[in-house]
């Protein structure tokens, strides 16, 4: 069962939602959504049974979906990624303090989530995390999305890319047939509007995150969709891969008959106990 929650973290006060164990907890996975989404990405109820949440607490891990600076509860105090990683260790912190400081730490981040990850992955305080995930992290774009990012439209501090219903259903769950239409209800339950000040960050992704890569050390297990959002074809993997090359145990994979948004997807039950499996050597 998950809960909503409030973590301290600097001067934010972040919401979000925990599932805890049954039993004596073994980690704290931290999950962050991308833009556009809150932590109700990582629990939808179109598939209960593969709700993140529901899973890492079935493993012994606190299982926090933390709404991310701009989102939730702080909503109009949107801030760049940068200082987002300092957010979010600042949460960890708070999590650990209460649940157990020796608990080793997961991060789990899709879209611009998974590129705020890979930014904490390389950060100097990386040696609070034991492992992390990430997917559907632009290496590469399309030209498509580089126009759709390249001329936002956009409204004080809120930025709405100009998409209809048949391209959200395109852009981010893949061909027809290959997701539960029920998704979409879970889709529009945990979306939100984008914070602009953070476009900036997923606009220079592909610039900007291989350095990063190229230095962190810690697990990395990097995964690209079929039917992304950005390129996934084997040039691009052969890429991630070259990147990671000083990651312990790297996993970059590919998933077939998937969109963007894995964890709504038909698939998302497999994906995350993959995920799991990740971390679970790591586990206390």
């Amino acid at each position: 069962m998950s809960d909503p929650i409030e973590v301290p973290a600097g001067t934010l006060t972040l919401s979000g939602i925990l599932a805890a164990p049954a039993t004596t907890a073994r980690g704290l996975l931290v999950a962050l959504h991308g833009g556009g989404y809150t932590g109700k990405y990582w629990d939808g109820a179109a598939q209960p049974e593969a709700s993140l949440l529901r899973l890492g607490a079935e493993r012994g891990l606190v299982t926090v979906a933390l709404d991310r600076p701009g989102y939730g509860r702080t909503v109009g105090q949107g801030c760049r990624l940068a200082q987002q990683a300092e957010i979010v260790f600042d949460a960890i912190a708070e999590l650990r303090r209460h649940h157990g400081p020796a608990l080793p730490v997961f991060v789990a981040g899709h879209s611009m989530g998974g590129i705020l990850t890979l930014m904490m992955a390389a950060h100097p305080r990386a040696s609070m995390l034991a492992a992390v995930d990430v997917c559907g992290v632009p290496l590469r774009f399309t030209e498509e999305t580089r126009r759709a990012i390249a001329a936002p439209t956009a409204s004080g501090h809120v930025h709405r890319l100009p998409i209809s219903l048949e391209q959200r259903r395109a852009r981010y769950y893949g061909r027809d047939g290959t997701f539960l239409e029920s998704s979409l209800l879970d889709d529009d339950l945990a979306s939100a509007p984008v914070p602009g000040i953070e476009v900036a960050d997923a606009a220079s992704a592909p610039e900007a995150l291989p350095p990063l890569m190229r230095r962190t050390t810690l697990p990395v297990r990097y995964t690209q969709s079929e039917f992304d959002t950005s390129l996934s074809d084997p040039e691009t993997l052969a890429f991630a891969r070259d990147c990671l090359s000083a990651s312990r145990g790297a996993q970059v994979r590919f998933e077939p008959d998937c969109g963007h948004n894995i964890s709504l997807h038909q698939v998302a039950g497999a994906f995350h106990a993959g995920m799991l499996d990740f971390f679970e050597p790591l586990a206390r």
